[in-house]
């Protein structure tokens, strides 16, 4: 299966996240020490972070399927379980500021989003000695979002959870990750890409499933920034998607 919807949403991404971040002012350089500077926003909104993490989800899902593409199947699963962390704070996020009463931990998320890294040790493990908003904390909001639209919440929960624990075997190089790059009749792995065409399929079919949830993640943007058109353009590719089987094995 060569993917082709799941190719042509992927490279409409770029044009829809420009899109949404069109109405955030740029970013302006800040310097740092010397010469060195970083880029910033002024105003440290919610909203910036969505667009951060959608920056970072809209770059993952192409690299995940150039990975596919090339074999580096554990490589492009690996991208995959960050993309779903990112999406479901995405999601998160974005539903609190659609009810206008964000929980105290959307708000403390968005909040620890934008605190800089530690210089040095020292500034390190002051930072740990807080507490970090945890993804259960953030799979709430699924769960009410699923219940207010007639689906099972707690479904949509354990099935997240299943899917992250199989997907963080690879992010943390577990034995039957490794072992998915054995071939039996060379008796070494393939460490230059996998070979086997079904392997190849299935990780594909694993973009296209992922890119879903970041579509979704996206219509919900457009919904806080009350951009029905780029809303029904977004939707209007998640429902081409999912016609088209290519998040599914049967397709």
């Amino acid at each position: 299966m060569n993917s082709p919807v799941t190719r042509e949403i992927a490279d409409k991404l770029d044009d829809l996240l420009r899109e949404l971040a069109a109405p955030l002012p740029p970013p302006i350089r800040t310097a740092v020490t010397g010469q060195e500077f970083r880029w910033e926003h002024v105003d440290q909104t919610p909203l910036v972070l969505l667009i951060a993490k959608t920056v970072r989800m809209v770059s993952g899902i192409r690299a995940s399927l150039m990975l596919a593409d090339a074999g580096f199947v554990t490589e492009s699963a690996s991208l995959l379980r960050m993309i779903s962390d990112f999406q479901t704070e995405v999601v998160a996020i974005a539903t609190g500021m659609l009810s206008g009463k964000p929980t105290v931990a959307q708000h403390k998320f968005v909040e620890q989003f934008f605190a800089l890294l530690p210089r040095t040790p020292e500034e390190m493990r002051e930072q740990e000695k807080k507490s970090y908003v945890s993804r259960e904390d953030l799979l709430k909001s699924h769960v009410n979002l699923a219940n207010e639209h007639g689906q099972d919440g707690e479904g949509l929960r354990d099935a997240t959870r299943f899917l992250n624990r199989l997907y963080d075997s690879y992010v943390h190089g577990g034995y039957q990750s490794a072992m998915e790059l054995y071939h039996g009749d060379d008796r070494w792995f393939m460490t230059s890409g996998h070979t086997g065409g079904e392997r190849l399929a299935v990780a594909r079919v694993n973009v296209a499933g992922k890119l879903l949830e970041i579509l979704t993640a996206m219509e919900l943007i457009a919904l806080v920034e009350r951009n029905e058109e780029l809303f029904m353009e977004i939707r209007g590719f998640s429902v081409r998607l999912a016609s088209s089987g290519e998040d599914s094995r049967q397709a």
